[in-house]
């Protein structure tokens, strides 16, 4: 297969099979011999098709009316006019690709993808102009209307339209810097070596943003530094561990917040790091291995049912860094915005709850429960720690970090809180 064929193999299985972006396009690169051109070109094809979606039927939908389409023919088609709106590739030679490859299936079908296309170019876009505001927003940055009108009722049009137009650029990869293999000035040198750009954090201490796969890297591949958002990384130093504490990590998958925990510590912490998916933990092992934390100790186990596993009071602080609607994570991770639903947030929330209301024995008076999670809905956020303080008046909110993915630097929606037990 060659890129765009890839793309529209990686965009189908990701729209119709629910599969995550950032995972999909990994494997696919995994198994290519892409050179780095290629590599990025089919990166942004993907995340970028996918990331428009809605935005792309709304402009092709006046010329597939009446029209049978197989759904990978309208992923060619979508992919086509990404390129055509967003990228800076010659119209004939976009049109050239969807045909030829389209060609490969079914040479009847090629027709109507060069017919569509060429009508496409020759007619005027089809405007937005006669729809509300809230309208228009959902189209142009592909949000579903009832997470526009969640994020609205929540933030206001001004701050969700920031929002949507920060999730839609390209952002660099954020990554945190091993302290127990390296030093922050070192990893610079050696980017520097490389001629790649980087670009320092004012939010965490050990981070650093750079416009390069760094997998590829002899620092990523030895463990000396790890792609990690700079939100996620506000967790562990919000956390302030110490080397005597003995930490719980609930939800710990896939292990970077449980890492950077033991970093801080010099791997003197005492952690366990939980998940209840075997594959998970496997997953765990080895990047822990890599980031030279290997003394973690992992649990396969449902988080709701440690309160079986170990005494009440054990443990000094909890992370529970819950599952949650994700609409913090867009920017790469756009596909949750077809697959999230107001019914599972409904089951995400009571999910938190059950989290908080079965692990806030197990941490001792004076310690604390930090609740994070990655989505900017208020209603998982503030409210559910609202509700647990309500229903618990021995904890009380100690900290409470809520953060937007707008400004300067790049950075997921996150939330924090700090939940301590009250000596008695």
């Amino acid at each position: 297969m060659n890129v765009r064929e890839m793309a529209v193999d990686a965009v189908a299985k990701i729209l119709k099979e629910n599969a995550y972006s950032n995972i999909t396009i990994n494997d696919y690169l995994n198994y290519s011999n892409f050179n780095y051109e290629d590599r990025k070109l089919f990166t942004n094809l993907v995340y970028g098709t996918v990331e428009n979606k809605i935005y792309i039927d709304f402009l092709l939908k006046p010329f597939l009316k009446g029209k049978q389409i197989k759904p990978w023919v309208k992923d060619v088609l979508r992919l086509s006019i990404y390129q055509l709106e967003f990228l800076s590739i010659p119209p004939y030679a976009v049109i050239n690709e969807a045909v030829e490859m389209t060609k490969k299936k079914d040479f009847m079908v090629s027709k109507l993808v060069n017919g569509v296309l060429r009508n496409y170019l020759r007619t005027e876009k089809v405007s937005l102009e006669s729809l509300s505001r809230k309208e228009q927003l959902s189209i142009r940055y592909s949000y579903p209307l009832w997470m526009v009108d969640l994020l609205e009722s929540q933030y206001g049009l001004d701050t969700v339209e920031q929002m949507m137009i920060a999730s839609s650029k390209v952002l660099p990869t954020s990554i945190r810097i091993n302290p127990i293999k390296t030093t922050k000035d070192e990893v610079k040198q050696k980017l520097d070596h490389l001629q790649i750009d980087y670009k320092d954090s004012t939010i965490v201490q050990n981070g650093l943003s750079v416009n390069y796969p760094v997998q590829t890297l002899d620092i990523f591949l030895s463990g000396a530094i790890t792609i990690q958002d700079f939100a996620s990384q506000m967790v562990a130093e919000a956390m302030s561990p110490t080397e005597h504490d003995v930490i719980l990590d609930a939800c710990s998958a896939p292990g970077g917040k449980s890492a950077h925990l033991s970093h801080l510590t010099n791997n003197n912490a005492t952690i366990y790091a939980c998940d209840i998916h075997p594959h998970k933990i496997e997953i765990m092992e080895k990047g822990f291995k890599r980031l030279g934390c290997d003394q973690i100790k992992l649990i396969d186990k449902d988080a709701r049912e440690l309160n079986k596993v170990f005494e009440p009071k054990y443990f000094d602080k909890i992370l529970i860094d819950a599952p949650c609607s994700g609409l913090g994570v867009l920017s790469h991770k756009s596909e949750i915005k077809y697959t999230m639903t107001q019914e599972k947030i409904k089951n995400i929330k009571q999910l938190q709850k059950e989290l908080l209301e079965s692990l806030k024995e197990l941490v001792r008076e004076g310690g604390s429960i930090y609740y994070s999670t990655c989505t900017i809905n208020q209603e998982e956020n503030q409210k559910q720690a609202e509700q647990f303080l309500k229903q618990n008046p021995n904890f009380e909110k100690v900290m409470e970090k809520i953060i937007l993915p707008i400004g300067d630097e790049p950075i997921d929606g996150f939330y924090i809180c700090q939940l301590r037990r009250r000596t008695i």
